[in-house]
């Protein structure tokens, strides 16, 4: 158990870095910025207990909050993914799933896809909303969501593949 808590914690503290230091000024096309923070909410154990996660998810949207100096956008983003991510587990892996059983390393692709987009675009809809609160930009909000939500995707799944292991 000692072994899993480090390595949630070393995640946690790599991928805050990483998005704060290297993927914030990586821009796509001027406008897009590829979330890959998320990989942490998306890949959080299953089988751990939910209040703990929330807890979880906030901080660590607070710390990318402190290092991107965001005002707490990304706090509430992610606590929004992180309370949502049991629906979306529900609806991806069916009612009849057991959560403890899900072992994201080695579900078909297109449901992990479903997975984490659906994950990624519940986190960027909260995301931009509360960056730019005016229903006058809904457009871009909408834009911003599903552009910025399809390149996180990509990228958060690229990671994945490239670095969880197949065991």
């Amino acid at each position: 158990m000692n072994n899993r808590i480090f390595s949630l914690l070393g995640l946690f503290i790599g991928l805050v870095l990483a998005q704060s230091l290297l993927f914030d000024r990586l821009l796509v096309a001027q406008h897009y910025v590829p979330y890959i923070a998320l990989l942490f909410i998306v890949l959080y154990p299953t089988d751990l207990r939910q209040t703990m996660f929330l807890v979880v998810a906030f901080l660590y949207g607070l710390s990318i909050d402190l290092l991107s100096v965001s005002g707490g956008i990304h706090a509430g983003a992610c606590l929004s993914a992180a309370f949502l991510r049991p629906v979306v587990l529900r609806s991806v892996f069916g009612i009849s799933s057991d959560y403890s059983v899900v072992k994201f390393s080695k579900i078909p692709f297109t449901q992990w896809f479903v997975y984490c987009l659906l994950v990624v675009m519940t986190h960027h809809l909260v995301l931009f909303g509360l960056s730019d609160f005016s229903l006058n930009r809904w457009v871009w909000i909408l834009q911003q969501t599903i552009l910025n939500g399809l390149l996180t995707t990509a990228v958060v799944s690229v990671f994945m593949f490239l670095f969880v292991s197949k065991k």
